[in-house]
């Protein structure tokens, strides 16, 4: 079953009524909890409480539990050489406020054919956490409602939370006015930053196609009398315009796409500074916060992320990798990313890989909160990884048999996940190397599997939420990727620098990717670069997989992409092409029983084959196309992955007084805008019609799926005259399943007609 969600079907509204919509929906799933893992015998059995624990206890039960993870560590290490059976760490819930990185090695590893268990008490979420909490605020400036806290310890951050949301790191609106570029910066006409406070810490983020690289201000200065020059970092300055070369390439810096880190730029609720020197006010690492009306500062629980990293897990050697471990049940929440902070600038590629003049033309990505490292047997199982400045996952070289399955990954600066580093990949001698000779470090039989990915790329736009190098056996099955700036699933690397890789026989199969390339362009739902291996022996597979509303390609085969087969995958609401080959480089793919709305394709490859697609209109499929729609994301163990989330249509990302992100408008006679009716930063969505007889309303299409819906909509009328539907919802056939009519002053729910 297919929702559309139709608010306000048919409004007629008399006479400057308006009404305003709040519209959540909640999906509602039974949880079953599938693992990888089976289950022996039990050696031992710790507990770790934070808030109720001393690890001067024994740690065995839970009136008696350790109170941090090292000291449990270090214990379990201790039986660990001799195991007789499991050795499990059970996490209270609560918050673990980390000092520092929580470090597991090969010392952590289970032995004689047992595993070690790290996981969540039954029920409970444990939270570990790189964060501060800011405290003591007091109002700054009343008629501009900023406020302001100072630390008593430096402290560097470029994310801040409050209330579980992620504020805005003061920004501007646009671009530079009448702004130019050279090899020393900018050119503008906005003298009024010309006295700006720490000029040295503003950025500039560019839209360079598929990446968005940032570069540091040196200063700025008045240049005659209308207009002002701004001197770029010049390393940083160097790097993102690619050595000064213009017009060569789409991912050039030229002039900003808008700029951010200011105090002067505070102006909208929800916005956010750190003043390192204290130039502001005085008083160095004082933060400073335009808070929302209804927001209660004293009240606000407010935390600045400061570590990098969470935990590691990673062998000392990649002779003696980690094995036998599992992670289950926990939340990887508060890190940030100081890199592009102490460089000045950052230069990246898709999935927010660095490159750049001083790395030699090397490439390196970003830290995770979790990150892999000489590791086999590793499962990661029902943990979420959320409000993060970093990625979510790194995997880097020597990951076996290892295992992301039924986790949520959202509200993270950077990607989901990444498999793969990119330092001296050129190299076969190195570990990372498109081409490495060490058996050792190849990224081999993992398993990324039921997963929910969405609304990653915060901060580094150019990332993707789930992100492939040169992996072997690789299966990457029933995930639902959604709502990136970017890209989805991104496989490979390597462009045509090698007619060859080591990746081979990877699966990508029943995946649901939608709403992707929300700010950035030049990427396909499933995007492939580089090689699969060297023959038909290394094919890599995508099968049955569903792709939908994403302003580019569907299935995009790009540079150097070779030994591919595609088959049965539904795409719809594709922009450009449902299969892009576009030059002779690619070569050796195969693309079958295709199934979308249109047939567009663009076959330019080298021995590649592209059936003629099967054209379905009107959402009207058959009985094989719609077998894969449903099949396609989340199991129906994991569907409560997106309870609460995925339908939760808050409009918060949508501009006050534009019409709502991602849905279809029709205005005819009338209005439909964002607006802060509650003045607490929860936008809803007026739809206002002043007259007969046409209507206003607005659609939307959600994802497949099937099992109990709750449908909570928060309305306010002006008027109690005529009627007014919210909402309206159909099935994919268009019937209606469930309607809520408010009719003179009445509320009327008809009987159902859908199915």
């Amino acid at each position: 079953m297919k929702i559309t969600e139709l608010i306000s079907q048919k409004i007629v509204i008399e006479a400057c009524s308006t009404w305003k919509v709040r519209l959540i929906i909640l999906l509602i799933s039974v949880l079953s909890l599938t693992s990888l893992i089976t289950k022996a015998a039990t050696q031992a059995t710790f507990y770790v409480d934070p808030v109720n624990g001393n690890d001067t206890y024994n740690g065995l039960s839970v009136a008696t539990p350790f109170k941090t993870i090292i000291k449990a560590r270090n214990i379990v290490r201790q039986l660990a050489i001799t195991m007789s059976g499991d050795i499990h760490v059970v996490l209270r819930g609560g918050l673990y406020m980390l000092d520092n990185v929580i470090d597991f090695d090969d010392q952590d590893s289970g032995l004689n054919g047992y595993s070690i268990f790290y996981e969540a008490f039954s029920n409970e979420r444990p939270v570990l956490a790189g964060g501060r909490f800011i405290t003591g605020w007091t109002l700054y400036d009343a008629g501009k409602n900023i406020w302001k806290a100072s630390c008593s310890f430096p402290i560097q951050t470029r994310q801040l939370f409050v209330n579980d949301r992620r504020a805005v790191r003061a920004r501007s609106t646009g671009g530079l006015t009448g702004a130019t570029y050279d090899t020393l910066g900018h050119k503008t006409t906005d003298r009024f930053m010309i006295n700006w406070q720490n000029q040295s810490g503003i950025e500039m983020i560019y839209n360079g196609s598929f990446t968005s690289p940032r570069c540091a201000v040196s200063k700025i200065q008045a240049l005659g009398t209308d207009s002002a020059r701004i001197i770029m970092n010049a390393p940083g300055w160097k790097s993102v315009t690619n050595n000064f070369v213009w017009g060569t390439s789409l991912t050039t810096a030229t002039t900003p796409w808008f700029y951010e880190n200011a105090y002067e730029l505070i102006d909208q609720a929800g916005e956010w500074y750190l003043d390192p020197t204290g130039a502001v006010n005085g008083a160095p690492y004082t933060f400073y916060y335009k808070a929302y009306p209804a927001e209660n500062m004293s009240t606000a629980v407010i935390v600045a992320p400061v570590l990098e990293q969470l935990v590691t897990i990673e062998g000392r050697t990649i002779n003696t990798p980690v094995h036998n471990f599992n992670l289950t049940g926990i939340t990887f929440q508060h890190t940030t990313w100081l890199e592009p902070s102490i460089n000045g600038w950052h230069y990246d590629a898709q999935n927010n890989v660095i490159r750049g003049s001083n790395l030699n033309g090397n490439h390196i990505i970003d830290g995770a909160a979790l990150t892999l490292k000489y590791a086999n047997n590793i499962n990661i199982l029902r943990c979420q990884f959320t409000q993060l400045g970093g990625t979510g996952i790194n995997m880097y070289a020597g990951c076996s048999t290892t295992a992301i399955q039924g986790c949520k990954f959202t509200d993270i600066s950077a990607n989901g996940i990444q498999m793969g580093d990119y330092l001296n990949w050129k190299q076969s001698t190195s570990e990372n190397g498109m081409q490495s000779s060490i058996t050792a470090a190849k990224l081999s039989n993992n398993v990324i599997n039921n997963n929910y990915v969405y609304k990653c790329g915060a901060d580094y736009r150019s990332s993707n939420g789930i992100a492939t190098s040169w992996t072997q056996n690789l299966n990457v099955t029933h995930n639902e990727i959604a709502y990136m700036p970017y890209g989805a699933l991104h496989i490979g690397w390597g462009w045509t620098t090698r007619t060859s890789s080591i990746a081979a026989n990877n699966n990508f199969k029943q995946n649901y990717i939608h709403d992707i390339l929300q700010e950035l362009w030049d990427i396909g739902g499933i995007y492939t670069l580089g090689p699969q291996g060297t023959t038909s022996a290394s094919i890599s597979k995508i099968d049955s997989n569903y792709l939908h509303s994403m302003p580019d390609h569907g299935l995009y085969f790009d540079n150097g992409s070779s030994w591919y087969t595609a088959n049965n995958n539904v795409l719809t609401d594709i922009a450009i092409k449902n299969v892009s080959i576009t030059t002779p480089d690619k070569h050796d793919i195969a693309v079958t029983n295709t199934y979308a709305d249109d047939n567009a394709v663009w076959n330019s490859g080298t021995n590649t084959t592209v059936q003629a697609i099967n054209v379905v209109t009107n959402g009207a499929w058959p009985v094989v196309p719609q077998q894969i729609i449903n099949n396609a994301g989340l199991e129906l163990g994991y569907i409560d992955l997106r309870s609460k989330d995925v339908l939760n249509e808050n409009y918060n990302q949508s501009s006050i007084g534009t019409p709502p992100a991602n849905w279809v408008t029709v205005t005819t006679g009338g209005t439909i805008y964002v607006a802060d009716l509650l003045t607490n930063g929860d936008r809803s969505v007026v739809l206002n019609k002043p007259g007969l007889p046409n209507n206003v309303y607005c659609t939307r299409t959600f994802m497949p799926f099937s099992g109990k819906v709750t449908v909570a909509v928060r309305i306010r009328t002006d008027s109690a005259a005529y009627w007014k539907n919210a909402p309206n919802i159909l099935d994919k056939s268009g019937n209606t399943i469930t309607s809520v009519i408010f009719r003179g002053g009445n509320i009327q729910i008809p009987e159902p007609g859908g199915t």
